[in-house]
């Protein structure tokens, strides 16, 4: 276990912070294996997942964090309200204190994360752009991503 822990740290540390850097201003939705029950969530829930603050979504199913490289930017300073280095260090801590969460899985392309999340069981993961029907688009505070006050712009 340690191991696979030990990787999903390497894979956050090798891919540099400046590579993929995010190409629009949209919505960067918030996908979800077509298994999870979840439809909402509110952005203090999408803060401690991804800072590994909780190893299951609302609802019980074991999370599975997933990332787009080219969206981590805006993703981390507004949800996480953190640097894409902060964020890098607060995993570090966070892995080496034992949590039973890993790492985001880091993706550089939508397809790429879009068919990961499709496979995997209680797998959650944000991107820019749109996803398919293999994959659900949580609304976040309640809100549709298509809406002008969509909170993750």
């Amino acid at each position: 276990m340690r191991t696979l822990e030990l990787s999903f740290l390497v894979a956050l540390v090798v891919v540099p912070p400046t590579a993929h850097r995010a190409s629009t201003d949209g919505p960067i939705r918030v996908i979800v294996n077509r298994s999870v029950v979840v439809e909402t969530l509110d952005l203090r829930e999408l803060n401690r997942l991804y800072r590994g603050d909780v190893a299951s979504l609302p609802g019980g199913a074991r999370v599975v964090l997933a990332e787009q490289i080219g969206a981590r930017q805006r993703f981390y300073a507004i949800v996480l309200k953190m640097t894409e280095d902060s964020f890098r260090r607060h995993w570090i801590r966070v892995v080496f204190a034992g949590n039973p969460v890993n790492p985001p899985t880091p993706f550089s392309t939508s397809e790429d994360l879009i068919r990961f999340v499709a496979k995997t069981p209680g797998a959650i993961g944000f991107l820019e752009g749109d996803a398919d029907e293999t994959v659900r688009v949580l609304r976040i505070d309640n809100i549709d991503a298509a809406a002008p006050t969509y909170p993750i712009r």
